[in-house]
């Protein structure tokens, strides 16, 4: 409630809390409208970011079995393979190209009929089938853009992005829905269910812009044989059933990557080479 008039003419000086309940409240109409559970009542549930942060051990337990979820997705694929010493060797060589620091990454192979090649953490493991179709130049390059995201630290700069970008869309859902809700538990699920969707939107996003650094990063080692080896994954990609990353590891190719070919005409451009030419080898490589 706002104070009159100070008698020393100076008004009320007092701070104001922020953000205002009257901020949030064509949010919480609009909630309302389109959420099922929720109702526009102002004098429910206090809105306050005290009352939130009640809450927030809710999220953290939903993120961390998001985490447990996704580790566990990656230790299942890297227990279905085996180490390979011939290929540890070539990463040894772009380990330093690449710009990694300290022990090289660990690389293993995935027997199957998959297709892919993925980096967690620092284990690289590639599909023993698009292993066997490459030469060695086009492998060379394969494991230089893999091993760009293990020198990144690509792994865990999405898990933090992804984690960050979920607790700050349940905070600030949470704190728009239980102004709206008499219900806190419709309020507190549909928070989480924003925030879920946020941090995959985030993550998605971001991984876009690692793959085009790992591309960038990668190429340094052999721009031409990372063009090839690129017709050889879309080639693979096309005749294998599924990819190497299954469970909750699995992304459509499409949100974390470029099209293939725009990735090779992205690397072509990047180092003077005629678009005609990365075109005739990243067809040739494809067998198109």
């Amino acid at each position: 409630m706002k104070s009159g008039p100070r008698a020393d003419g100076l008004g009320d000086v007092r701070p104001r809390a922020f953000p205002r309940k009257g901020a949030w409240r064509g949010v919480a109409a609009r909630a309302a409208k389109y959420i099922p559970g929720i109702r526009a009542d102002m004098d429910g549930i206090s809105m306050s970011f005290a009352g939130v942060l009640a809450y927030l051990p809710a999220a953290v337990g939903a993120l961390a079995v998001i985490y447990a979820l996704v580790i566990a997705s990656a230790l299942v694929i890297v227990s279905r393979s085996r180490p390979s010493p011939e290929l540890r060797a070539i990463v040894d060589g772009v380990w330093p190209i690449v710009g990694g620091r300290g022990r090289p990454p660990g690389v293993r192979v995935a027997g199957g009929t998959v297709g892919d090649a993925v980096t967690f953490v620092r284990t690289i493991v590639v599909a023993e089938p698009l292993a066997d179709s490459m030469d060695r130049a086009e492998l060379r390059a394969v494991l230089a853009h893999e091993s760009a995201h293990a020198a990144g630290n690509h792994t865990l700069v999405s898990m933090a992005v992804f984690g960050s970008a979920f607790l700050a869309a349940f905070c600030a859902s949470l704190y728009a829905l239980l102004g709206a809700s008499a219900n806190a538990a419709v309020a507190l699920a549909w928070a989480l269910a924003l925030a879920a969707v946020a941090g995959a939107v985030s993550a998605s996003a971001l991984a876009r812009r690692l793959e085009r650094r790992a591309d960038e990063v990668g190429a340094l080692v052999d721009p031409m044989a990372s063009i090839s080896a690129l017709g050889r994954i879309s080639r693979a990609a096309a005749d294998s059933p599924r990819p190497l990353r299954e469970g909750f590891l699995r992304i459509p190719a499409s949100i974390a990557h470029d099209p293939p070919v725009e990735r090779a005409l992205r690397i072509a451009r990047a180092h003077g080479i005629p678009e005609d030419e990365a075109l005739d080898a990243f067809r040739a490589a494809a067998g198109r």
